[in-house]
């Protein structure tokens, strides 16, 4: 079980077609969850993408999250779960 009061979630903050392949993504990421981390003490990390957002699936694998399920997002359609625990 997934304690979610311990859950950090993390704003699009990028995905304009200008700022695709910069690495500004893997910059955000890094210093996001080192911060969560050591901060708030946030070992957890739970991401749901479209199987068609290759970019962002790429982003996860090279983060080291794992494939846990999939579910229907109301807006977004059909999504896969991905997990990380501890640091990568």
């Amino acid at each position: 079980m997934i304690e979610t009061e311990r859950l950090s979630l993390i704003p699009r903050l990028l995905g304009f077609p200008l700022d695709q392949r910069q690495g500004y993504a893997t910059e955000a990421c890094a210093a996001l969850t080192a911060w969560v981390e050591k901060e708030q003490c946030v070992t957890c990390f739970v991401v749901s993408i479209s199987p068609n957002n290759l970019p962002s699936l790429r982003l996860a694998q090279d983060f080291g999250f794992r494939k846990i399920g999939s579910h229907i997002d109301a807006e977004d359609g059909p999504e896969d779960i991905y997990r990380r625990d501890g640091e990568a």
